[in-house]
């Protein structure tokens, strides 16, 4: 390697947040599983169970952004797996070249090189922000419409109170209000139409 100081990652460090630690979620489904196998005692009045998750992500806006989200994800690991593999190849060829070159001539292509894997990386963290930035504007488009959806149906259900479903060990399926919260948030945004953040936005914000 001509540049033998760097060492180039193999995975593009594009991130896909989550909603919830791995750990945590694995074992809320484990509880979740064995709740299930549970006979719960009838409905009580006033008590409703509501998942804000499964609202976000069950939603058709939330699976419309969710998509989106990642042909945006594709499209920058491919960009930037293109040009890593262009300056890759570059820095191979000159390794190869060293003894055939003048020191003065290979120095200069060594720092037009190291321009070139500093480019990448900034462009790199740039899409990484871009991405981050679009979750969150859909994450916003999303539960703005969950909000008033869910204050509607706590209304007509009259809920006393609301649980968070991810933190009960379990309830009778008629004291969950989800699905119909979903079904109005699909009755206000059934598609969400996404753009990227673009990169003079997120690199202002840097």
């Amino acid at each position: 390697m001509a540049i033998t100081h760097r060492s180039f990652p193999v995975a593009l460090p594009i991130r896909l947040t989550r909603l919830a630690a791995p750990l945590l979620a694995g074992a809320l489904a484990a509880l979740a599983s064995s709740a299930a196998a549970q006979t719960y005692g009838p409905a009580t009045p006033g008590v409703c169970v509501f998942s804000r998750d499964q609202a976000l992500s069950a939603s058709q806006a939330g699976v419309s952004a969710s998509q989106q989200i990642a042909q945006f994800t594709q499209g920058a690991r491919a960009e930037l797996g293109a040009q890593r593999t262009a300056i890759y190849n570059d820095d191979r060829a000159l390794a190869a070249q060293k003894t055939q070159l003048a020191a003065a001539d290979y120095q200069q292509r060594i720092a037009q090189l190291r321009q070139r894997y500093q480019s990448l990386d900034r462009t790199t963290q740039t899409r990484d922000a871009q991405l981050t930035q679009t979750r969150k504007d859909a994450f916003a488009q999303v539960a703005a419409v969950m909000s008033p959806s869910l204050a509607e149906i706590i209304t007509t259900r009259r809920c006393g109170v609301v649980l968070e479903k991810a933190t009960t060990y379990g309830s009778n399926p008629d004291m969950d209000i989800t699905a119909l919260v979903i079904q109005r948030m699909n009755a206000r945004l059934p598609l969400l139409n996404l753009r990227q953040a673009p990169p003079e936005t997120v690199q202002r914000a840097r």
